[in-house]
């Protein structure tokens, strides 16, 4: 998209900015405040905080102030509400941390910590180990509670449909007649 182009869609949606000043922004010589930042997402078709922060979440680091450094991925994390900022083992004991993500992604469609009593419901005995390991995952991994639900309802389809095909199955010793006639079948086919 041109600048003239950008321009004239900032001023469509109310928010005109001249093709200098987007010039300017992007040479950095002109800053932008929290109204040309929504403006400019919304023409551009992304989120603000893809202006904000580079497209990789790795672990290079960026500069999100003159002396705060962090790397990418722990950036993307924050600004998109999964962990805060400075996430340290020490954090981890404050009870605001439990609160985080909640309080910052407040369209999630269940709070933090409901989908995990709808999996305790579904029985406590053969859980346990998995909710260990996902305590364990979260607090000493990179992978988010969203991550961690959608893998374990993927295994529980995978597992379904192993099932399914197990108990359908001609071999299945279940599926076979019984007595003589079974052996009577073997021998034709």
């Amino acid at each position: 998209m041109t600048v003239r182009e950008l321009s004239h869609r900032l001023g469509q949606i109310g928010q005109p900015i001249l093709p200098s000043g987007i010039t300017k922004i992007e040479t950095g010589a002109r800053r932008v405040n929290v109204d040309d930042l929504v403006a400019l997402a919304i023409v551009l078709r992304v989120v603000p905080n893809r202006i904000l922060l580079d497209p990789a979440a790795d672990d290079e680091l960026i500069s999100l102030t003159p002396t705060v450094n962090v790397p990418r991925r722990r950036a993307w994390n924050w600004v998109t509400g999964e962990r805060p900022l400075f996430d340290d083992d020490e954090s981890r004991r404050d009870p605001t941390f439990r609160t985080f993500r909640r309080e910052n992604r407040p369209a999630d469609s269940d709070p933090s910590g409901t989908q995990l009593a709808k999996l305790m419901a579904l029985g406590q005995e053969y859980l346990t180990p998995v909710i260990s390991a996902i305590h364990d995952v979260l607090e000493n991994e990179d992978v988010t509670f969203d991550k961690v639900i959608e893998y374990l309802r993927f295994t529980y389809a995978v597992d379904e449909a192993r099932r399914s095909i197990i108990d359908a199955h001609p071999d299945n010793q279940e599926n076979q007649p019984s007595g003589g006639q079974n052996r009577a079948k073997r021998a034709d086919g």
